[in-house]
């Protein structure tokens, strides 16, 4: 069995519309408390960066540093892919 990388589960959570494809209205930036990233499905750990982001909408995506990364990173290009 493969092992999916955090980066391919962002890029398939973009694709099925499970993460957003929207920029966030805004953002905390702490130290994690062990609750699981919407991005990887890990938990972020005390010793590991964590990123709040409040969506328009209201709700609000938890991601370690490097997931919310990949996020912005993916969610840029992935309306380039859906031509």
């Amino acid at each position: 069995m493969r092992i999916k990388t955090g980066s391919q589960r962002i890029a398939e959570k973009l694709a099925a519309r499970l993460l957003p494809g929207t920029e966030s209205s805004a953002m905390w930036e702490g130290f994690g408390i062990g609750l699981r990233c919407d991005g990887c499905d890990q938990p972020v750990l005390p010793s590991e960066r964590q990123h709040d982001l409040v969506l328009p909408d209201g709700r609000t995506i938890r991601f370690h540093a490097s997931c919310a990364a990949v996020w912005r990173r993916l969610k840029a290009v992935l309306p380039l892919l859906r031509r």
